[in-house]
């Protein structure tokens, strides 16, 4: 099971117009002259999800190829060499309109790419008497190139620069191109043992080395126009004391088209000038490792005590970067997890009980927060790394099937989760950040932004300590591929057992809701986030052979329509990503 911590939120602050009017409406542009009076004029209803979208078609156009190539050849009856070889291409092109109004104000367009391809090579068979010892030994080649792209365009905004002064300059009928680029290449080298001892008792060990390194291009580039360009050049200039556009030539210039990312390093003699390109690279290395015993006194019953170290890869974040500072990479998260439970059925399969104990002890805990990067943008957004912190926690659940079709789930989790080491992260306060810190701990001369609030003693944010779930549902067949729901909700089950000899590691599942249902919740072996109607679970470091993540999603029908709901899966021992498809037919 993989750590059940809280995902990273996207805050919106609202923002409030200031008494002077300079401060006040949406400049609009030349194809929207009347933008402010059209948005004040806008109906506002009391719903929260209500709103409108431009007059434009927000379909997506995404495609995805793959092709896989295995052989398999017996060396002997015991020993199989095995060849694995994949190639797959995702494209996507996905607008979004972000500002609930029919009228262009805020939009933004994902364009993105994945290109990835994988070579695996290894060895498998049994050995013993009875057969009772399984191995593998292997190797593993990756090589990944990724490409996202968002074009966020901002027609008419109340946003700008230096309101209030003569300079002003605001950004309306511009846009901008946050461009992020990655190469990652990885390699590895793997190992596992099972071995079944007497009593119906089975030993588990495995082991993988992994060598990756990620190359990152990218920045905040002007859409072409030099409208963005011009405003953020005139920034750089004034941080510098010069109250002009910049002309060519100058160390503040940004061409149209140009990077708009400021260089972040106070100490570096080009602070807060743009720089041309943000590359930068993360060299990691790893071994993981996993060991477990699990005994079965019944076919229907199993005991099983696992300690298993994974680790998720080092990264860099796509948000929009306004300085380089933000692209800092983020080390690899490393999870040390120690599990006690137990799985059984009952009563001819009418009864599933689960349950389990859990200590986890995370290194590099990796989640979105915030940054300080000075006291003209203070707190930008950007992936942290906590050095060290814990979960424990306990879970049992309960599935009651007493008729055909009819299914009672029951489920309790409780987490207590702690930041355990010493780690400062941007102040609430750093709006104004170049006060003088009142922290007594706190290095002579720190400022409020420099050194920033420590955590530890914390929990994990959107981390509720107690989960309770509790649903039914009735499921009968209509046609030969096709379900009817009957219930308060629908809930859809996602298994994903591990049947072979290895750890799998990096699983990932994403879920897309079809829109005649909406989201209600989800949770199981890690936690979910929603973004409209895609719900992305945190990855899995590592899972066992012989052993199974479960997941859960709970939706509502908004109208009734025959629908099907689809569940993709990653990991790093696929070649390609799995896709299962549950059709459902709503009242």
């Amino acid at each position: 099971m993989s750590p059940r911590t809280g995902s990273p939120n996207t805050i919106t602050p609202t923002i409030n117009d200031g008494p002077d009017p300079r401060y006040n409406g949406f400049t609009g542009s030349p194809a929207q002259p009347n933008l402010d009076a059209d948005l004040r004029t806008y109906p506002v209803v009391n719903n929260d999800r209500a709103a409108d979208w431009d007059r434009i078609s927000f379909q997506r156009d995404d495609a995805f190829y793959q092709g896989a190539l295995r052989a398999d050849y017996a060396l002997t009856d015991r020993l199989t060499l095995t060849s694995i070889s994949a190639y797959s291409d995702l494209r996507i092109n996905s607008p979004v309109d972000f500002d609930g109004t029919e009228y262009l104000d805020g939009r933004n367009q994902i364009v993105g790419a994945i290109h990835s391809f994988g070579q695996e090579l290894r060895l498998s068979g049994v050995a013993g008497p009875e057969e009772r010892l399984n191995f593998m030994l292997g190797g593993n080649y990756q090589h990944d190139n990724t490409h996202d792209n968002q074009l966020i365009t901002f027609d008419g905004t109340n946003t700008g620069l230096f309101k209030g002064a003569p300079f002003e300059y605001r950004y309306a009928g511009s846009g901008i191109d946050n461009q992020s680029n990655q190469r990652i290449t990885t390699e590895a080298a793997f190992g596992s043992l099972d071995y079944k001892l007497p009593h119906a008792l089975t030993a588990q060990a495995s082991v993988r080395y992994t060598k990756d390194k990620r190359i990152f291009d990218g920045c905040l580039r002007d859409q072409g126009d030099g409208i963005f360009s011009s405003g953020f050049g005139l920034l750089s200039n004034v941080l510098h004391g010069i109250f002009t556009i910049p002309d060519p030539g100058s160390p503040s210039y940004i061409p149209p088209g140009g990077c708009a990312t400021f260089e972040g390093d106070s100490n570096s003699p080009n602070f807060n000038y743009p720089v041309n390109n943000v590359h930068t690279e993360l060299p990691e290395h790893n071994i993981s490792w996993r060991g477990g015993l699990s005994w079965k006194p019944v076919d229907d019953a199993m005991l099983y005590a696992n300690v298993t170290r994974g680790f998720k890869s080092g990264s860099f974040g796509t948000l929009p970067y306004l300085t380089n500072v933000q692209v800092q990479p983020i080390k690899q998260e490393e999870l040390t997890a120690y599990e006690v439970g137990f799985k059984g059925f009952y009563l001819e399969h009418k009864i599933e009980l689960t349950g389990a104990v859990f200590h986890y002890s995370y290194k590099n805990k990796q989640l979105l927060g915030y940054l300080y990067t000075g006291a003209i943008f203070g707190n930008l957004p950007g992936e942290v790394s906590i050095p060290e912190s814990r979960v424990n926690g306990a879970e049992l659940s309960a599935t009651f099937r007493p008729l055909t079709g009819l299914m009672l789930n029951t489920a309790a989790t409780m987490i207590d989760s702690k930041v355990t080491g010493d780690y400062r992260t941007a102040s609430p306060d750093a709006l104004y950040g170049f006060q003088p810190s009142p922290d007594p701990s706190c290095p002579p001369g720190s400022t409020i932004g420099s050194c920033g609030v420590n955590i530890k003693g914390s929990h994990f944010t959107y981390t509720p300590k107690w989960n309770l779930l509790a649903d039914a549902q009735y499921t009968f067949p209509v046609a030969s591929n096709w379900n009817s729901f009957i219930g308060a909700n629908v809930v859809y089950r996602i298994m994903v057992p591990n049947k072979g000899t290895a750890d799998d590691q990096d699983i990932r599942i994403v879920a897309p809701l079809p829109d005649e249902e909406a989201f209600v919740s989800a949770g199981g072996t890690s936690t979910a986030r929603a973004d409209g109607q895609v719900i992305t679970f945190e990855p899995v470091p590592a899972l066992e052979p012989q052993k199974s993540a479960e997941w859960r999603v709970e939706a509502k029908a908004k109208r009734p329509g025959d629908v099907r709901f689809e569940v993709k899966m990653t990991s790093r021992s696929l070649t390609k990503p799995a896709v299962e498809t549950e059709p459902t037919r709503l009242y």
